[in-house]
């Protein structure tokens, strides 16, 4: 624990003496503060362009695989008959669907019960099959406790429901006036191979058919079909129907070029979200101004979205013809930004005329001259020399910046402990000064008293 005597006998104000004098000594900390602020705003920027450069290449690597070329939409003429949704190779064309009947749930539905409140006198035993599955559920009377017909019911209904065959029992009241119920088993799910039996042994239940298993019958272009669901998958592959309800419609299958410009989208949208936070970094007065990294990144990205695709004369070759632009129309130096415009109607246009050369741009792939790869396959591969984890050129760069920073926090711990001693020692030196004022003081005061009782003036 530390003491000093702040201006007894000087009168001065050593406690802010001390403050100003370790603001001086503090200078050297403050530098290595800023430094360290500047490194992880430096930091913080790299790791934002890695992030949004790793988006760019999963958005070029949609854009390198030809099936999302492949992609489909469906129109459907009569939407209350037949829904639609189509994956991607379904080839285009046109179906007509005629649904003549749909796929129903089996269901049974018990005799009548209006004696609810009387006692269960005998058991109730009952086997349900569906399919290949069956259990047998008993429902026993209860002397001592009085069970009504009514909760035996209940109970069989919970039994049933607990089991692990694929229906559902409810009991329902048909007649509230006259308190009749019901109980009703139906099938979870459609069809004839889903439909249910049951063994009423004492033939206490009595059930029967409330809607009969039916399976869905329908054509596809006059074949007949049947299926126990109205959910159709398999008949034509990639092509999912749910058949809603009796009636005729027709469905259309195209290519679907709206998804296809959602991608195109996304990846122009990245790649001006990387080149328009490279470009502010690079600016003037920008702590990376002229940083090496980033113009080489910035050249590169520029060299790629430029570069042309193959080497046929008679073939597209560059993004330019498809609608996607750098710096559309600009001509002025200090206006360019190095983002893309992106002409939707000229990319639908072309894609129209020619689908396969336009998928080609992107995914053209050319073993012996890489360089000559579709532009989604170029910005696939080489930004993962840049984008890879640990060892890609951002990563390095980011790791190179944590070591730098963790060094000035080693030199910053110990610069602190030695301005810690510095102004221990001010103190003390201080306190020692003060010491000696009030010494010499008394000793004046001591002096003086003397010389005055001498009589000596």
């Amino acid at each position: 624990m530390s003491f000093s005597l702040t201006g007894l006998a000087s009168g001065l104000d050593t406690a802010t003496i001390i403050s100003q004098l370790m603001q001086i000594e503090r200078i050297p900390y403050q530098k290595l503060e800023q430094r360290q602020n500047t490194l992880s705003s430096q930091q913080s920027i790299f790791r934002n362009i890695n992030t949004k450069l790793s988006a760019l290449r999963t958005a070029a690597e949609e854009l390198s695989m030809s099936f999302n070329f492949d992609l489909r939409s469906t129109t459907v003429s009569d939407e209350s008959v037949v829904k639609a949704t189509a994956s991607e190779g379904v080839p285009e064309g046109s179906y007509v669907i005629n649904v003549e009947s749909l796929a129903t749930r089996h269901s049974l539905v018990s005799k009548k019960f209006s004696n609810l409140g009387e006692e269960l006198n005998e058991t109730l035993k009952i086997t349900i099959a569906v399919g290949d599955e069956s259990d047998i559920f008993t429902i026993d009377p209860d002397p001592d406790n009085g069970l009504t017909v009514e909760q035996a019911l209940d109970q069989l209904r919970q039994k049933i429901n607990a089991s692990e065959l694929d229906v559902t029992a409810s009991l329902i009241t048909t007649d509230d006036s006259q308190g009749i119920k019901r109980l009703v088993i139906t099938s979870n799910k459609t069809g004839t191979a889903n439909s249910i039996s049951i063994d009423d042994e004492n033939n206490q239940l009595e059930f029967e058919d409330s809607v009969k298993a039916e399976d869905a019958i329908f054509k596809v272009n006059g074949v007949e079909i049947k299926s126990s669901s109205n959910e159709i998958s398999e008949v034509i592959p990639g092509l999912s129907l749910t058949l809603m309800k009796a009636g005729e419609t027709t469905i259309h299958v195209q290519r679907d070029v709206d998804k296809i410009v959602e991608k195109v989208e996304a990846f122009v949208k990245a790649y001006n979200d990387v080149i328009s936070t490279v470009k502010s970094n690079l600016g003037k007065e920008k702590s990376l101004q002229g940083d090496s990294t980033l113009r080489t990144l910035e050249s590169h990205l520029n060299n790629l979205i430029n570069r042309q695709v193959g080497n046929d004369p008679d073939a597209l070759s560059f993004l330019f013809q498809i609608g996607l632009e750098v710096d559309k129309g600009k001509v002025d130096a200090s206006s360019m930004t190095g983002t893309i415009s992106f002409d939707k109607e000229k990319f639908k246009s072309a894609f129209a005329a020619n689908p396969d050369e336009v998928i080609r741009l992107f995914t053209y792939q050319d073993k012996d001259h890489p360089d000559q790869n579709g532009i989604a396959v170029q910005f696939k591969n080489s930004l993962m020399e840049w984008t890879s984890y640990g060892k890609g050129i951002l990563a390095m760069k980011i790791e190179g910046y944590t070591s730098e920073i963790s060094l000035i926090n080693q030199q910053m711990e110990a610069m602190e402990t030695r301005l810690e001693l510095k102004e221990q020692q001010l103190k003390r030196q201080f306190t020692a000064m003060e010491s000696a004022l009030i010494q010499l003081q008394n000793q004046q005061v001591w002096l003086a008293s003397q010389i005055a009782s001498m009589g000596i003036y």
